[in-house]
């Protein structure tokens, strides 16, 4: 009798299903895309800019960030009345925990964007919240540590805003900082907005694991001259946070290195691809190779047709731009032996007419190596390596080689031969914007 009734009863289901199915639709056959929550914090003192708003019909960083991010992501741009306190910082960071336990119940996964100091804001929220934050991304943030040190004299260094309890409420903490940025530490500094006792309540959970260090810093004379224990630091320093330092070739009007640079359109994009695939190995190599290019914008809102043309334009440098030189070692061929060498490495023109960059002479060798970090070959350049001898009156060149960007991988083991009276070994690393 059961058997009988069974086949009746599905069918009558799958005919109710058919009509709570919307005329010319199919049934979904696969699960829906995860729902995501991003919440972007502005730094202090950038609440009137809009670009962590998903305009309608234009591009900008929220935009890019939504799009990359994929299927079911929501953008909600934070809003705080900023100063450089930890009170007000503070505030925010409550208002930010509320709207994320009010808002996240609604979606699978949450992760928090924070500019500058609203970095911390974010760090702080996230050791106040209910909800479990999926990740956290740090934008140019100023991360102030305790410095303390334990009983066998050893120094330590604590984040205050990144706490043991923020820590452990994140899957994934990443902070990206332009390598030309200086208000993540010298500006930073000067004003970083707390004092010890602040900074030491926000420690306490790292200060109980590392078995009570004490201050660096505590005499009578130091407090009358005013030094204090404090420092701001543009990495974390704390176990399991990636601290990726990128690259910047943005210049003002004024030739400074802008802070804002770090949330242009195209890093919005980026961080969209963080979001959407989480902090794999794979994500994270690719944001350690990455640039901001000389035109990087500030993520404001433009027509979505120019930001279209633009990342057509570059659509390739997205993949690979150039190549970076991270060590060069050379060694003089027999016949170059003669004497000691005071030797250096430069990269010039393919003509040799125009010095791009050179490195330091090492004195009185045979052989030698340069660590290098922001030496760049970009894909449409052409240019020569030359290794020279400092001479006393005149430098002589030990010969050269040509170099061209391209998608194949330039040379990396270098004979001596012909006019070249060296050997080297190259070491590169692929760039993209």
């Amino acid at each position: 009798m059961t058997r009988r009734l069974l086949s009746p009863i599905v069918a009558l289901a799958l005919l109710l299903l058919g009509w709570a199915t919307p005329a010319g639709a199919l049934a979904p056959t696969t699960a829906p895309a995860a729902r995501t929550l991003v919440v972007i914090v502005p730094g202090a003192f950038g609440n009137a800019d809009f670009w962590p708003v998903a305009v309608a019909g234009k591009a900008t960083f929220g935009s890019e960030l939504r799009r990359a991010a994929g299927p079911g992501t929501e953008v909600y741009p934070f809003l705080w009345a900023s100063a450089l306190n930890h009170q007000t910082r503070l505030a925010a960071a409550r208002n930010l925990a509320d709207l994320i336990d009010r808002k996240g119940l609604a979606f699978d996964r949450v992760a928090i964007v924070g500019h500058s100091h609203g970095g911390n804001v974010a760090l702080l929220a996230a050791g106040l919240c209910k909800r479990r934050i999926d990740l956290l991304v740090c934008l140019s943030t100023p991360h102030p540590h305790l410095r303390l040190h334990d009983a066998d004299r050893g120094d330590l260094e604590l984040p205050i805003y990144c706490s043991a309890e923020a820590l452990a409420n994140v899957g994934a903490v990443v902070a990206l900082c332009p390598d030309t940025d200086a208000v993540p530490d010298r500006w930073a500094d000067f004003f970083k907005g707390l004092d010890e006792n602040q900074g030491i309540a926000l420690t306490t959970g790292w200060r109980e694991r590392f078995g009570h260090p004490r201050l660096r810093t505590d005499g009578m004379w130091d407090r009358l001259v005013g030094t204090d224990n404090l420092v701001a630091r543009r990495a974390v320093r704390a176990p399991g946070v990636h601290n990726l330092a990128v690259p910047c070739f943005v210049k003002d009007q004024a030739g400074v290195r802008p802070h804002y640079a770090i949330h242009s359109r195209r890093m919005g994009e980026v961080v969209g691809q963080l979001v959407r695939s989480g902090a794999t190995d794979a994500q994270l190599d690719y944001l350690a190779t990455l640039v901001l290019p000389a035109d990087a914008d500030n993520g404001e809102p433009i027509a979505q047709a120019d930001h279209d043309r633009w990342r057509e334009k570059n659509a390739q440098a997205f993949a690979r731009r150039g190549w970076r030189l991270e060590k060069v070692d050379v060694a003089l061929a027999p016949a170059a032996r003669d004497k000691r060498r005071d030797l250096y490495v430069r990269l010039a023109t393919p003509d040799g007419k125009k010095t791009r960059w050179t490195t330091t002479t090492l004195k009185k060798s045979t052989a030698a190596a340069w660590p290098l970090a922001d030496r760049y070959l970009w894909s449409e350049d052409r240019a020569r390596l030359d290794l020279f001898d400092d001479g006393f009156w005149s430098d002589t060149c030990l010969g050269s080689l040509p170099l061209a960007g391209s998608d194949a991988t330039p040379p990396t083991a270098i004979p001596a031969t012909g006019n070249r009276r060296w050997s080297a070994n190259l070491r590169w690393t692929s760039v993209h914007w």
